[in-house]
């Protein structure tokens, strides 16, 4: 249809066009103005216009075809980018999971460990953490329990020291036995934290 068309415009122009504009520089202007030469043109142009429909018909199939291959690429590029928006929503998902599930982890790691402080097991420590905020909360943890490990060892070998003062002080005090013995059982006693009546009850 384009190859038509543009045949039968060339045609009109070679034919009627240029005739005309020769006619007209060369004063023949009775040709020009002729019926036969009027009827020539209209006739190669009505030939020219009659290759517009087919014409039009050809363009509209192919903005049709192009609308429709565009159409065809959108719908492509909506699908693949929902594709890959699922997925990352499913990776970014599994991996918040994983995190979750190890941050948890952890942090029970820090509650037993504080449990088994509180009930005095000051030996407790907790294991290297993975996360950074939870890493520098069991190093303060193990040092906390450290320095009460370190003040609780103090305060036994000061008690023992003070007690074998006291022992030594009651034998060197006193130049009688019987009384030397009394006091030195008292302060043993002290010592050991015990009292009279149970020593008496164990006695056979």
């Amino acid at each position: 249809a384009t190859i038509a068309a543009q045949s039968r415009a060339t045609d009109w122009y070679t034919q009627f066009a240029l005739v005309q504009l020769q006619n007209m520089q060369s004063g023949n202007l009775s040709t020009a103005r002729s019926v036969a030469t009027a009827n020539t043109g209209k006739a190669l142009f009505d030939h020219f216009r009659a290759t517009i429909p087919p014409l039009q018909l050809l363009v509209d199939q192919d903005i049709a075809a192009q609308q429709q291959r565009l159409t065809t690429f959108l719908w492509l590029t909506l699908d693949v980018s929902t594709a890959m928006a699922l997925a990352a929503v499913i990776m970014f998902s599994r991996a918040f999971v994983t995190h979750a599930t190890a941050l948890r982890h952890q942090l029970d790691v820090l509650i037993l460990a504080s449990t088994q402080l509180e009930r005095g097991d000051l030996t407790v420590r907790t294991t290297e953490l993975t996360s950074l905020e939870l890493h520098v909360l069991g190093q303060n943890f193990n040092a906390i329990a450290n320095a009460l490990e370190l003040q609780h060892r103090s305060l036994e070998q000061r008690d023992v020291m003070e007690s074998v003062l006291r022992i030594n002080t009651i034998l060197a005090g006193s130049l009688d036995l019987q009384t030397c013995i009394e006091d030195f059982l008292d302060a043993l006693l002290s010592v050991l934290d015990l009292h009279l009546g149970a020593l008496y009850l164990y006695h056979p």
